[in-house]
């Protein structure tokens, strides 16, 4: 074999029931994509051949190789919204729910408030 398979499922139910299984994630849209991927009907699986082997601890000589982390700032004069009304507005119209629009937009993440680190991200 070349390392390529092609896996069929022959009962898209049973993918139905393990999406349904996360109750809080399986959203209408969720349930389209469950109906509608080819994930949910055939998959292709190819092997993979990694290359570079895993760094080891005596790889310092690498490591200091790499171009360091840069941080980067906002300026005072950056937007404070990604989007703007108008645009937060057409984005709404043409993806969420109807039954949705009523809800108001809330803010959970800004980079200048909440950092750029991942740690941070995940609270």
């Amino acid at each position: 074999s070349d390392g390529n398979l092609q896996c069929r499922i022959m009962n898209p139910y049973l993918v139905w029931r393990a999406m349904a299984a996360h109750h809080s994630q399986f959203v209408w849209y969720r349930r389209l994509s469950v109906i509608f991927s080819r994930y949910t009907y055939i998959n292709d699986l190819n092997k993979l051949s990694i290359d570079t082997p895993p760094l080891e601890e005596d790889d310092d000589e690498y490591i200091a190789s790499l171009p360091p982390v840069v941080a980067i700032k906002e300026d005072k004069s950056s937007p404070k919204f990604l989007f703007t009304p108008r645009q937060m507005n057409a984005l709404r119209e043409a993806v969420i729910p109807t039954g949705l629009h009523h809800r108001p937009w809330k803010r959970i993440y800004s980079l200048s408030r909440d950092g750029d680190s991942f740690i941070a991200f995940q609270k």
